[in-house]
């Protein structure tokens, strides 16, 4: 999922370029893994989701250009 402005962007859209990156885990019911401000994203504008994990968003924005919605993702503390 992408988000610019408070609104979800299409992958192909030009404003996904500069937008926040999150991951939907579908096993997981309303679990996202989610964009927090970094160095290279120090002003993000969509609020985080009810639940999920935040990471670094250099980080989510490599992840999702990593999976699609068929990769298998476990996590582990």
């Amino acid at each position: 999922m992408a988000w610019k402005g408070g609104k979800r962007v299409g992958l192909g859209s030009k404003e996904y370029l500069s937008s926040t990156r999150w991951i939907r885990l579908a096993g997981a019911l309303g679990y996202t893994l989610y964009s927090l401000p970094d160095a290279a994203h120090p002003n993000l504008e969509q609020p985080p989701p009810p639940a999920g994990l935040g990471l670094a968003a250099s980080d989510v924005e490599e992840l999702s250009s990593l999976v699609n919605n068929k990769t298998a993702v476990t996590i582990i503390d």
